[in-house]
């Protein structure tokens, strides 16, 4: 897909995690409890951002899950 923007050339990255193909660098992160990676995954004609501490996710799908969590916890915290 990015070659036919002119980004890049026909040789794709390494194969991802989730069967895509990972483009550019790896991007790696810590929130302090936990280790992450962060990345961009070509998949068929499009591209999905990834992350992944202990299973790689579409990074939206993760970012709903951890704001869930912050607001499970910040009900506890106001009991």
């Amino acid at each position: 897909m990015l070659g036919k923007l002119g980004i890049g050339g026909k040789d794709k990255g390494d194969k991802a995690k989730h069967g895509g193909f990972e483009i550019g660098k790896v991007v790696h992160f810590s929130d302090k409890t936990e280790n992450h990676e962060l990345w961009i995954e070509e998949k068929g004609n499009s591209l999905e951002i990834m992350v992944a501490s202990y299973d790689p996710s579409p990074v939206i799908r993760r970012l709903k899950e951890w704001n869930k969590e912050r607001q499970n916890n910040q009900r506890r915290k106001n009991r």
